[in-house]
């Protein structure tokens, strides 16, 4: 799939708060019940919330002409989201945004890189080389979710 990846600007705010809650709630309820969905990313999207929070965080986009696809954030070392919409996962849209930070981070000669991913986003994590290091319980608006912390040696 032909998109670009370019640096967050405050204009993709409130598209990256719906990519987020979009591809949280089409999760299967076989890894995540809706309860725990709704935990892990709350409707009504709270926007204001997400206008703060990626003012905060190195987040890169995904996009499809001026539609975004999919985002990711890096922190130091840290992979803090990567989401893509249900409707283009599983086109390498993912790949292609963990690939453009991974250059990132070796460029900033960085040794590792470390994910907490979910029941869903592991498998995907393991075939990019990335290791389980421990399993986690979250516990979010009452309800307890499962991630994996995983890291991978660049």
């Amino acid at each position: 799939m032909n998109i670009t990846i370019e640096p967050y600007s405050t204009r993709f705010a409130k598209q990256i708060a719906d990519v987020f809650t979009q591809a949280v709630h089409a999760i299967s309820n076989e890894h995540y019940s809706a309860e725990q969905k709704q935990a892990w990313a709350s409707t009504p999207v709270d926007y204001s919330y997400w206008q703060q929070r990626l003012k905060a965080e190195r987040c890169f986009v995904a996009l499809q002409a001026e539609t975004v696809v999919g985002f990711i954030e890096l922190e130091g070392c840290n992979i803090d989201c990567c989401y893509v919409l249900p409707k283009y996962q599983a086109k390498g849209i993912a790949l292609q945004m963990l690939q453009y930070i991974e250059a990132i981070a070796r460029q900033q000669q960085r040794e590792y890189l470390f994910v907490d991913a979910s029941k869903v986003a592991r498998r995907f994590f393991v075939k990019q080389g990335f290791s389980v290091i421990k399993t986690n319980k979250v516990q979010r608006a009452g309800q307890t979710l499962l991630n994996f912390s995983m890291q991978k040696s660049l």
